[in-house]
């Protein structure tokens, strides 16, 4: 008599979740899909919620605040901000509003994962000679704590390296395959062609972690992926790039 309640009571409850629609917990954000065996012998649901990129760029703490006044001649701008470095790192902190004026257009994300709390922001130097690299002119990191006090593998979510480069790594624009050829020469262990606002991109697989990379207004911007937020969210992510002068400071606030 027990195993007959119970097979009921399963019974009824199968169909008032079925009663619900095809997917009762589609409010709550959450898809599920029925799996059968796990491999132990049971049976399961797996339930996957998509990665947000919802976070206003404003609404975070920058690590570097504003500068209260910036010269508006570029190279000025450069070459004060060396000054006060320690003349032996080549990525120096800067204020977001020093870096929009020594390297205009650059850009940075409109939105990011809700976890980001956290800022970081810095012009990237030769050691050697005090100017912009040809590799890489700028830096920022997206962390969901204080920055630098824990290892970036734990604490920082993003990094963004940007680079001054006009050149167009796939010529044939029905093969964007052939922009990977670009990258054999880095530590790189697969890429994958993909795109950003309907623009060719890259998704490569580095011994850091998965990179997207993509081009716009002459600059190749590189976004490493360090908790795995994968592709899909990345690009949300860089199909929201606004230009850095147009990030508003006034309107932070504590995560």
């Amino acid at each position: 008599m027990v195993t007959v309640r119970i097979g009921l009571l399963a019974l009824a409850c199968a169909f008032l979740l079925s009663a619900c629609g095809d997917s009762p917990l589609a409010d709550f954000g959450v898809t599920e899909e029925w799996l059968g065996d796990r491999g132990d012998g049971a049976a399961g649901f797996a339930t996957t919620v998509p990665v947000r990129v919802n976070r206003p760029i404003e609404t975070l703490i920058w690590y570097n605040p504003w500068a209260d006044s910036v010269d508006p001649d570029p190279a000025v701008v450069i070459e004060s901000i060396w000054e006060r470095s320690s003349g032996t790192d080549a990525f120096v902190q800067a204020a977001a509003n020093e870096i929009s004026v020594a390297i205009p257009g650059i850009k940075v994300p409109r939105v990011l994962p809700p976890e980001t709390s956290y800022v970081t922001s810095q012009i990237v130097y030769g050691v050697s000679t005090g100017r912009l690299t040809n590799a890489y002119v700028a830096a920022f990191g997206f962390w969901k704590s204080e920055p630098y006090v824990s290892s970036r593998s734990v604490s920082q979510l993003l990094q963004l390296k940007v680079a001054e480069d006009d050149a167009d790594p796939a010529p044939a624009a029905d093969d964007a395959s052939l922009g990977c050829n670009r990258f054999n020469n880095r530590d790189i262990t697969s890429c994958d062609p993909t795109s950003v606002s309907a623009a060719r991109a890259w998704w490569i697989t580095t011994l850091d972690g998965p990179v997207l990379v993509w081009y716009d207004s002459g600059f190749r911007y590189e976004l490493l992926d360090r908790q795995k937020f994968g592709r899909e969210a990345l690009v949300d992510l860089a199909s929201s790039m606004i230009l850095l002068r147009d990030v508003d400071a006034a309107e932070q606030t504590d995560p």
